[in-house]
């Protein structure tokens, strides 16, 4: 079964309670900005817990070295 990471996306943005399940976050997860462009490049998710600020970048691959660089630049 292929599953898109935009379908992930929908889900993670759509209800919020799974994404606060799934990081493990007890305090309510705000959705702040959904593909929030930057000058380093395009975010997937943009959430708030409290005075938290959660950056989400969705793969739906294998693990690959690059992926920590990309997150850094954020």
């Amino acid at each position: 079964m292929f599953v898109r990471e935009s379908q992930i996306e929908d889900v993670l943005a759509t209800y919020p309670q799974i994404t606060q399940r799934v990081l493990g976050i007890d305090k309510e997860l705000t959705l702040l900005a959904r593909q929030k462009i930057l000058k380093s490049g395009r975010l997937d998710l943009l959430f708030t817990a409290e005075d938290k600020l959660l950056l989400l970048e969705l793969k739906v691959e294998d693990f690959r070295p690059e992926f920590i660089q990309q997150v850094k630049r954020y």
